[in-house]
């Protein structure tokens, strides 16, 4: 059967009713993925894991052998073996801040994170650098509120005006950022500060996801199996590239 009526894909997309409604209603939160960092120059999840890799060859802990076995698995999975691999061999973690610093030529030609703060919308995201958090000091100085450890993810930060959660820490604290799968674990046991944290903001905000790709569907799915569901959970949503 031919189809005869053509679907239009636009260049930039209508905004739903719901999300305008949302945000003038104060219950919008943005969640933000590595595909915006991206824009800018910094590592996918996957180019993150193989730089990891990289640095044990460099170092001499890992041979080409190992290395073309390694390098295919997933980047959660890789991420975990190369931290124990360090941990193991008593060696120092590479300088993970300077992964993040973005390229400079890019920087100066995106508007992409101001953009995003514009929405005046609480942000979550699971980006360790620091472009949403210049983006809200330089708009908002010291009323900026940037948050990275997991005992300051709480409900009641939500209601301040232009926040950043960094849900698996920052650049700002390379030791404590969640890397690995038993990072994961630890952190979003339940009754814990980030759970409580996500399930609050699943069961009563409408979500908007940007950034987000095939290779972070892991960590979504990760976090969505941490918040509990309900049955008032509202609808969320997704930005996508095409």
């Amino acid at each position: 059967m031919r189809l005869s009526k053509e679907i239009e894909i636009v260049e930039i997309p209508e905004m739903p009713n719901e999300i305008l409604d949302r945000v003038s209603n104060g219950k919008l939160v943005l969640f933000i993925g590595a595909g915006v960092s991206r824009i800018v120059g910094c590592p996918s999840w996957k180019e993150l894991s193989i730089r990891f890799l990289d640095d044990l060859v460099d170092k001499k802990k890992i041979n080409f052998y190992e290395y073309e076995k390694l390098k295919v698995l997933d980047a959660r999975k890789l991420i975990s073996i190369c931290i124990i691999s360090y941990e193991r061999n008593n060696i120092m973690l590479p300088d993970i801040a300077n992964w993040f610093r973005g390229d400079v030529e890019k920087l100066k030609n995106s508007s992409i994170f101001h953009d995003l703060i514009s929405f005046k919308a609480p942000i979550l995201t699971t980006n360790y650098d620091e472009f949403l958090d210049n983006a809200m000091l330089k708009s908002f100085k010291n009323e900026a509120n940037i948050i990275f450890k997991k005992e300051e993810m709480l409900i009641s930060k939500l209601f301040q005006e232009n926040t950043v959660f960094h849900l698996h820490g920052s650049v700002k604290d390379s030791k404590n950022m969640i890397l690995t799968t038993k990072d994961y674990l630890l952190h979003y046991k339940r009754d814990l500060e980030p759970a409580e944290l996500l399930e609050e903001i699943f069961r009563k905000y409408t979500l908007l996801f940007v950034g987000y790709g095939l290779e972070e569907f892991e960590i979504m799915e990760f976090l969505l199996t941490r918040a509990k569901s309900s049955a008032n959970e509202l609808r969320h949503y997704m930005l996508y590239p095409f």
